[in-house]
This record gives C-alpha cells, structure tokens and sequence, in this order.
C-alpha cells in the first residue's frame, strides 16, 4: 500500500470514529435530557423477572465487566501470549474481590448508617462502592495470583487497568438511575432533575444539580483513551497500571469539587479527594523510577563490557 493509500486509510478510519462518537454523544443526549429535565421519571429497576426486580445497577456493571473483558483484557493476553483459561479464573475471583472491597470501603466511610442498618451492607442493588476500596483489594488479589502463576504482577495490573477505567465509566451511569450521586444546585442547560426525597436536606429547595456522574464518565473516557494509547508503545511493565492511577486521581479530583458533600477532611477536600492526593503522588512517584530504571538488556550488555 502506497503512502497515500494509507494516508487515505487512517483518515477514513478516523473519520468513522468521529461519526460514531459524534452518534453516540446525541443518542445518549437523547435519552438524558428528557430525565435531566423531569419529564420522565428515572426507575432503578431495570425489568423484573418472574417478580424479582433486576437494577440497572448491578445489570450495567455486569455488562461492563463482559465488555471490557472481551474488547480489551483478551485481545491483550492475546498480544502477549498469556494463557486464557487461567487469566479468566484470576478475572472472575477479582471481579468478586473487588466488589467486596468497593462495598467495605462504603460502608466504612458510612458505617454510622450501617452499625444501624446491617442488613443493608450486602444490599449491592441499592449501589454504594467504593472505587477506592475496589484498587486496594484487587491490587492486593492481581498481586497474590501474579506471583501464584508465575508472571510478573505490574504486568497483570497493567493488562487490567483499561478494562477498570471503562468499567468506572460505565459504572457512573448506574449511579445515575440509582439517583446517588449528587451535584451541587446549578442553573446551567445540561441540569440534572432530582427527585424531592432523594435531595440532602441541606439542598432540598433545589431542584436541578450538577450531573457528576456524567462529568466523571467523560473524563473516565478520556482517561481510557490516554491508557490505550500508553498500552500501544509497549511501555515498561506498571508504567500503564500508574498512569491509571494517576489519571484517575486528578478526574476523581476534579468532579468531587461538583459533587455536594458535607463532609470534608482537610482544607474543605473529601475524603476521595484526599486520597486522589495520594495516589497521585504514589504514581508519579513510581511513573519517575520506571524512568530511571535501565531496562535488563542494556544492564546485561553493559555487565559484559564492564566484565
């Protein structure tokens, strides 16, 4: 194929993901604006089978999770020649470890609702994660079945990474019909309607709030976007997995400042934003020592020579 030829290829490429994305954009909008606006009513349950109730929640997450194993985890063991059967078993048991370390981390930053309702702490359909709580346990679950299997465990977390940030974005959409994620009141056109009984009592005369949900979406998107893009130049194994994670903190970062609370730990910052904080600095710090570090074949001829 000519340069030409090629050239004329890319830009046909690009031009078909501009339509799509430019089709999706309206076809979402479609949908929301009659809800941002109130004219339709926003229902948590998604259709009931034979009398039991099946959230948009849970439904959406499980959705995520088949996606993002499919388009991006797999295509990936592919690429570096990683068994399947055995990456699949080590998806489905973090998949689980996540969730129960996401539901912790809520219900210990709201423990004071919980010490009072413990039949609600396993009620996942209700929604209440912690993104946060879901990275410490499965880090610590990639980190345990890397070294059970032999393969180097930033490499795993770096397989993953991707497919978690496009899960959080989709993820953001069930906390949307869950109405649990609210913004601070604001008149500006994309408004989000809220229900009287679901506002915080502070706020409660307003009626339209700040879609954080779909803030954090896009920037989750686009965070994505910046990993796919990472992952193709074949950088050293983690320098993926603490791109997401600093990435990831500067989006949470942003969109907590529209996100109503009443709770702050420091300097009027969340809790969430506190420990975005964190992260982000743990990621650059560990981004700038994969920098320094001299990769094992330059070590070895260099051993060689100095021998």
């Amino acid at each position: 194929m000519t340069s030409k030829a090629l050239s004329r290829a890319m830009i046909s490429k690009y031009t078909l993901r501009s339509v799509f994305v430019i089709l999706l954009a309206l076809l979402l909008w479609w949908y929301l604006q009659p809800r941002f606006a109130g004219d339709l009513t926003v229902d948590s349950v998604a259709f009931s089978f034979f009398g039991i109730g099946v959230y948009w929640y849970g439904l959406i997450i499980a959705t995520a999770i088949l996606i993002g194993y499919e388009l991006i985890v797999r295509p990936e063991l592919a690429r570096r020649q990683i068994n399947q059967d055995k990456f699949s078993t080590f998806v489905l048991i973090l998949v689980l470890v996540a969730l129960a370390g996401a539901r912790l981390g809520f219900v210990a930053q709201n423990f004071g609702y919980y010490g009072k309702h413990p039949g609600e702490i396993v009620a996942l359909w209700y929604g209440g994660l912690s993104i946060h709580g879901a990275i410490v346990f499965g880090v610590l679950w990639s980190w345990y079945y890397a070294k059970k299997i032999k393969l180097a465990p930033l490499e795993i977390l770096d397989i993953v990474a991707p497919s978690v940030v496009f899960g959080l974005a989709m993820g953001r959409f069930g906390n949307f019909f869950n109405q649990e994620l609210i913004g601070h009141p604001t008149s500006l056109p994309w408004k989000m309607y809220v229900a009287p009984d679901l506002r915080p009592t502070a706020i409660a005369a307003s009626e339209f709030f700040h879609p954080v949900f779909l803030y954090e979406s896009i920037l989750d998107i686009i965070v994505l976007a910046a990993l796919i893009s990472i992952a193709r130049r074949k950088p050293k194994s983690g320098f993926v997995f603490f791109a997401f994670l600093g990435l990831y903190s500067i989006a949470r970062f942003i969109v907590e400042f529209y996100r109503y609370s009443d709770y702050f730990v420091i300097w009027r910052l969340t809790l969430a934003q506190v420990v975005s904080i964190v992260l982000l600095t743990a990621s650059i710090t560990a981004i700038a020592r994969l920098r320094q570090q001299v990769p094992r074949r330059v070590k070895s001829v260099l051993a060689h020579k100095l021998s």
